[in-house]
């Protein structure tokens, strides 16, 4: 028994590796880079520069990697969104119904 949950939580960890890889990746395969799917097509290449460098994606893929990975380990949004709002530090004055 101990063996198979042992290989259970082996091929888990597995998976879970494998996946955040896929992800990274073809967050890094977007034309003109993750910078230019945030920022839309009309961004400066100043803006993006700066983006960039606020990011973390001046840092070498495995430094990049790793901020992707610890900031999906510890439930906050993946690095490159740190400047986004999230609803935890939206006050209800502040957020409005996109409707109205």
């Amino acid at each position: 028994m101990t063996r198979f949950l042992a290989r259970r939580l082996l091929l888990a960890l597995l998976v879970v590796f494998l996946v955040t890889v896929v992800t990274f990746v073809i967050l890094h395969l977007l034309p003109g880079g993750p910078a230019r799917g945030v920022l839309g097509v009309k961004a400066t290449p100043e803006q993006i520069e700066a983006f960039n460098r606020s990011q973390g994606f001046d840092q070498p893929l495995p430094v990049q990697y790793w901020d992707y990975c610890s900031g999906c380990c510890t439930a906050t949004s993946a690095p490159r969104t740190r400047s986004t709002p999230t609803s935890a530090r939206c006050w209800p004055s502040d957020c409005r119904k996109p409707w109205s």
